[in-house]
């Protein structure tokens, strides 16, 4: 009889999210949650402050959590420091909703996801979404973690161990109901304050040090030397104020590119405004992995140049299906944005080939489909062990 109650019994998944507000990383958790199969998965969420990401999960209709875990402020999440304090609560959650798996979203998160899962008694799975420089901590989270999650291929190098099988590559997947080619529409337009038919260069990404701005606005200023009329439609969470949105904003003013640039400021959902571009940009220096919005600009027809970062070669064949540059090279970023410019044959070609590369390898039914996969796998070893 109990083994027929424990068939019936939904695996109970316990996420935890440092990160309040919503970047690639908490999409990717959120796409997730929102595809699961509820039928055989009960998520649970526990995150370290209430903002964006809580409140999108509560309207989804997922029990989430604000759990403090450590005293230090929420931007020390580097810190080596774990607090027991936190490990323990963490524990209390796990026995008061009999947690099967706890799945930590990211570094920070691991820290205590693995330790308190560990001293009670159940799996813990890893998502990495970035890649880091080898160091003690992260060989200890590997070593007590059951499975880890790679995002991509390269995300995953610095932990090859031949001894064991823990590390998994499950890319992020578009959601191709949502993001599908179509053409956009006219309050769109209006909305940005952009005429129909103009050349759009889109951007999606925080305005942060690491996802290139500065690089974006030297190459428009090559660009519109020759084009004047290019708009940039950035869209993409600042603190308006901040030395790097000043900073930014400065640059743009004395290269003289001003009514070339539009901020959009954080969209929640850019599926609608993707149809706006002409071309999606991401000149990232670092902070990537598998970046969500190439695949999903690419679903859309959209051509891409990105920097060559992370895991971007595993997703773009260069000339085929995207364009690809040296991370910081501002002026090979000009010049493909001006061969795209130039050659609509060329858009229409590598944007038909990134959404058949989308369609055929990276769809978000994939990766649910695999991350429900190995929660399984990993349920089955666990009770393998424990009979042993």
């Amino acid at each position: 009889m109990k083994n027929n109650k424990d068939k019936k019994r939904k695996k109970k998944i316990l996420f935890i999210e440092n990160k309040y507000e919503i970047s690639g990383g908490q999409m990717v958790l959120i796409n997730l949650l929102r595809n699961i199969d509820r039928s055989i998965f009960e998520p649970y969420v526990v995150t370290q402050r209430k903002g964006e990401l809580y409140n999108v999960l509560r309207e989804m209709g997922v029990k989430v959590m604000f759990l403090r875990l450590d005293f230090l402020p929420v931007q020390y999440n580097r810190c080596p420091y774990v607090s027991p304090w936190g490990v323990y609560k963490l524990m209390k959650l796990i026995k008061k909703y009999d947690i099967d798996i706890v799945h930590s979203n990211n570094l920070y998160s691991n820290k205590y996801g693995a330790i308190a899962a560990k001293i009670a008694g159940i799996p813990s799975v890893w998502t990495i979404h970035n890649e880091y420089k080898k160091n003690p901590i992260l060989r200890m989270l590997y070593r007590i973690t059951n499975r880890v999650i790679f995002v991509s291929k390269r995300v995953g190098v610095i932990f090859q161990d031949p001894e064991n099988n823990k590390g998994r590559v499950i890319y992020n997947g578009a959601d191709t109901k949502k993001f599908f080619k179509r053409l956009p529409k006219r309050e769109d337009y209006l909305r940005f304050g952009i005429k129909k038919g103009s050349f759009v260069v889109g951007m999606i990404a925080r305005i942060h040090p690491f996802k290139g701005y500065e690089c974006l606005c030297k190459s428009i200023a090559i660009v519109s030397k020759k084009y004047p009329e290019v708009v940039v439609l950035a869209l993409g969470k600042t603190v308006e104020g901040s030395r790097y949105d000043m900073s930014i904003k400065g640059l743009i003013k004395k290269l003289g590119i001003e009514k070339n640039f539009i901020f959009g400021g954080f969209e929640k959902d850019v599926s609608k405004i993707i149809p706006l571009f002409s071309i999606l940009v991401l000149p990232s220096v670092k902070g990537e992995g598998f970046p969500l919005v190439i695949l999903e600009a690419q679903a859309m027809g959209k051509p891409v140049v990105s920097s060559r970062i992370a895991g971007v070669p595993e997703m773009i064949e260069e000339g085929k299906n995207g364009l690809m540059v040296k991370p910081g090279d501002y002026r090979d970023i000009a010049k493909k944005i001006i061969i795209l410019i130039e050659d609509p044959d060329l858009r229409k070609k590598i944007g038909e080939a990134g959404r058949k590369t989308v369609n055929r390898d990276f769809t978000l039914k994939k990766t649910v489909r695999e991350t429900e996969k190995l929660y399984i796998e990993v349920l089955n070893e666990w009770k393998s062990k424990k009979r042993d």
